[in-house]
């Protein structure tokens, strides 16, 4: 039945029977109660969810009882969170900023579009795309430890962005007092939690303990301190602890709406505060006396908004946010605006509203993005919400939107440099992917496929704000470039040009004596000193009709002392002989101005970006394609990327009957002296590497042509329909390409899988020779 759902499209009826039951208990009889599975269910349940790569424990005895070992190779993240150079600023932008977390809270968790391995999806489901916005994202479900699946992870930390796994105690949960228990100093909750971060590769806990201890516990605020202080020591000082706005220091559960004597005390063990969501401007001018007077950075409180106070429905209570009118949902940027002009930071709850609540349009086009998709543009960017948009809100009740449209959260949230101050990579792959048959899929027919854990750190597209973008059309003569997104497997971004103003074609001879201005397009904000001799690789394509056209790829820098940026320029290349070809080409980042002083700091290169010439001969032309960009990356030039081979491809059985997965599994294995993947005379600092994986970003696993999936460890879930309607004389070949994080590829062997008695097994290993670094990287994707 799962997998008929998954085909099409319907949602997993047993999770959402399961919280619908929850809640209906708490409406009627006041006292929730838990009303979900059977124990033995539960552990069926996990033992499945451990297959697809996901990680979490129901009560405080699995809880206790789990070992490092327990951990499942695909459960473990191999990304490592990357060190983000700083802020960007935008020169003469004096408006102020809020810091934002997302918790993730979306139909209970733990999706099957979230799973290690590719899904099949009727249609694109929630990830977010504007990343270099977040500081933080909290994976919440409604179990006692929820880890965040490595996916999520994966694609956070590759953006630069903190990952909290929730630790929730609810009304109904059993035991909260073993959270208390203490020996020789330490609580061993404490120490399993901060194990169990350590372990699955992320960053801490939001800490929601929605449950009072026993009456006649001594001492709760003490010990709960010391619990809290206990957590943050095993976990690190590159790990935090959030404490939720919920247990009082009188051992009573009484939100606060803000920063108040009765949970500062908890606050300042922690590394931050993540408030409920009903808070007033008296809440906020409290919270700033009492951070000034504790000396508690006003940046650490994170003002909760709920997303979905702003519906309305007959059958639930109307939920409050700010503002009181119409709070939460499409009028979220007006709480951030709010907070930021007081310095505190966001914290918005359940921002899958967008999709989860909004369902489709009365007039459904084949093209169009799903309406998830449009609300996520509007929230963000102040788009145009269509007017036919659909919700489940009662008949009446429709989302505000053109007065909310000046706070697009874009404008309000802080954003972050893309990179670090000496790595920049992306392959502008978006999570949702289109298989089509013959070139990418095996299967017959289009399928969108979600590979969340492939997302790559993703481009600007506009060259301006989206509410001056929609007013082109009916504005001057203006020549724009921008991007659109390749939504196959491959991925891609393909660049545009086009002259915008028209209200009907012209020839040369008529076109305004003026000129358009060149168009261009910043693709990336960065942070990048100079001081360190970077290079730029690029890998594209450039179409046959845009061979005329000048592109260029243009770098800005910021120099000390001086006001606006300095640029240099270089040449979009053409193919020789083949505009199909890609085209890899490199140039420095050399920018260091004789005349600043030895000790003046240095400049910073902080744009990347594309800028084309006059289209002259093209006024009456629809958007010409100029390139179509597949990777960028920015890495020092001195690097020497450690040579490493995959090896020993092989099947293996994992997991407990009568949950079993039968997996594809290889070794990789350096070509100098060191034993182990992750030995730390093979890193170098200045270019991300994994405990798990070493200079491995992800593995590509391909049947024949065929890539059926990525993933970020050294096993592959395989289903029997991987290997079928493929190969010769029965078999077919298989090999896994190693992407390191730096963008240079490594091909594998290829093996032959035959059908036998006992299913699909390697039958013969097919010795090939080891793809030059250089050469996979010039050659990638050709």
């Amino acid at each position: 039945m799962d997998t008929l759902n998954l085909w099409l499209g319907l949602p997993d009826w047993k999770k959402i029977s399961w919280h619908l039951g929850k809640k209906l208990n708490d409406v009627f009889h006041g006292v929730p109660s838990d009303t979900g599975p059977s124990k033995e269910e539960r552990l069926a349940q996990r033992r499945q969810d451990m297959l697809k790569g996901f990680a979490y424990f129901d009560s405080f005895q699995e809880l206790e009882d789990w070992l490092p070992e327990h951990a499942d190779h695909i459960q473990i993240a191999n990304t490592p969170l990357l060190q983000r150079s700083g802020t960007v600023s935008h020169h003469g932008d004096e408006l102020k900023t809020s810091k934002i977390i997302l918790c993730h809270d979306y139909k209970g968790g733990y999706h099957d579009y979230e799973s290690v391995r590719p899904v099949y999806v009727g249609s694109e489901d929630y990830s977010c795309e504007y990343l270099q916005y977040i500081d933080t994202v909290i994976y919440f479900s409604h179990k006692l430890v929820c880890v965040p699946p490595p996916t999520w992870t994966n694609t956070l930390h590759r953006n630069g962005v903190k990952v909290l796994g929730t630790f929730i105690v609810e009304p109904q949960s059993p035991d909260v007092d073993r959270i208390l228990l203490e020996a020789d100093g330490d609580f061993h909750v404490a120490k399993q939690l901060a194990c169990i971060a350590d372990t699955f590769g992320f960053d801490g806990w939001l800490l929601n303990l929605e449950k009072e201890f026993s009456e006649d516990t001594v001492d709760c605020a003490g010990k709960l301190t010391k619990f809290i202080q206990n957590l943050k020591k095993h976990l690190g000082e590159d790990k935090q602890v959030i404490w939720y706005d919920a247990l009082t220091i009188d051992n009573k559960v009484r939100y606060q709406n803000g920063l108040t004597e009765k949970n500062e005390t908890f606050v300042r063990a922690a590394d931050g505060l993540f408030t409920n969501y009903e808070w007033t401007a008296a809440n906020v001018f409290e919270a700033r006396r009492i951070a000034k007077k504790d000396v508690i950075s006003t940046e650490s409180i994170f003002f909760g908004i709920d997303v979905w106070a702003q519906n309305r429905s007959r059958s639930r209570a109307h939920r409050v946010t700010h503002p009181p009118e119409g709070g939460g949902g499409t009028t979220t940027g007006v709480a951030v605006n709010t907070l930021a002009n007081f310095n505190f930071s966001t914290a918005i709850f359940a921002p899958a509203w967008t999709f989860e609540h909004f369902w489709g349009m009365t007039k459904d086009s084949e093209h169009a993005p799903p309406p998830g998709r449009l609300v996520e543009q509007y929230l963000w960017e102040g788009a145009e919400l269509p007017k036919d948009i659909q919700c489940y809100c009662k008949k009446g009740i429709t989302q505000h939107t053109m007065e909310f449209k000046n706070y697009p959260l874009l404008r309000h949230g802080r954003e972050y440099a893309a990179g670090s101050s000496t790595f920049f990579e992306t392959a502008f792959k978006r999570a949702y992917q289109v298989l089509r048959p013959g070139i990418t899929s095996s299967y017959y027919g289009d399928y969108t496929v979600s590979q969340l854990g492939a997302q790559s750190t993703l481009p600007h597209l506009l060259p301006m704000p989206r509410r001056e973008w929609e007013k082109l059309p009916g504005g001057p003569f203006t020549q724009v470039i921008y991007g659109k997104f390749v939504n196959d497997l491959l991925g891609g971004l393909i660049i545009y040009t086009k002259i915008s103003g028209l209200s009907a074609p012209v020839t040369q001879a008529q076109a305004p004596a003026q000129t358009p201005g060149s168009g261009h397009l910043c693709l990336f904000n960065l942070n990048m000193p100079t001081d360190t001799s970077l290079i730029v690789r690029l890998l594209y394509q450039r179409p046959h009709s845009s061979r005329t056209i000048s592109t260029r790829f243009y770098l800005a820098y910021r120099n000390p002392g001086q006001s606006g940026l300095s640029y240099t320029y270089h040449d979009a290349l053409n193919h020789a002989t083949n505009p199909s070809r890609h085209i890899f080409q490199e140039f420095p980042v050399m920018h260091q101005p004789h005349h600043l002083p030895q000790e003046s700091p240095v400049p910073h290169l902080v744009e990347l970006g594309i800028i084309t010439g006059h289209i002259f001969n093209h006024y009456a032309s629809p958007p010409l394609p100029v390139l179509t960009l597949h990777r960028i990356s920015i890495i020092p030039a001195t690097y020497q990327p450690p040579v490493f081979t995959i090896t020993n491809l092989r099947t293996a059985t994992r997991g407990t009957p009568p949950y079993t997965q039968k997996r594809l599994v290889w070794d990789i294995q350096s070509l100098s002296n060191s034993a182990s993947p992750s030995a730390s005379d093979e890193r170098d600092s200045r270019v991300p590497w994994s405990k798990t994986t070493g200079p491995f970003s992800h593995f590509i696993v391909q049947v024949g042509i065929v890539e059926i999936g990525t993933v970020g460890a050294c096993e592959f879930p395989l289903k029997t329909e991987d290997l079928e309607g493929g190969g010769v004389n029965g078999m077919v070949e298989v090999r896994v390409v190693g992407i390191k994080f730096e963008g240079q590829r490594v091909d594998s062997e290829f093996v032959k899988f035959g059908k036998g008695e006992f299913g699909w097994e390697i039958v013969e290993e097919i010795v090939e020779e080891i793809v030059d670094e250089e050469d996979g990287l010039r050659e990638f994707l050709n």
